[in-house]
């Protein structure tokens, strides 16, 4: 299970616990709009966007890792 929240954090949670498998700070302003698995529940996606600004990113983990394998720049929203 995957979540985000409005104060910058992304978590992984495992289905048996409520503590977190790990954490990702998307940075100090960055709200978290949106999380998904994949269907197979190897890769998780979330979807970022700057309070000041509105630049969004789209960033994609591995489940085993807190660290993006890649972020993308989405543009303004």
């Amino acid at each position: 299970m995957a979540g985000g929240t409005t104060t910058h954090t992304v978590h992984l949670f495992s289905r048996d616990s409520s503590t977190a498998l790990w954490t990702y700070d998307t940075g100090n302003g960055y709200q978290v709009e949106s999380v998904a698995l994949s269907s197979d529940g190897e890769y998780i996606v979330a979807g970022t966007r700057w309070a000041g600004d509105g630049i969004a990113y789209v960033h994609l983990f591995d489940k085993d890792s807190s660290t993006p394998l890649w972020s993308y720049e989405a543009g303004h929203n």
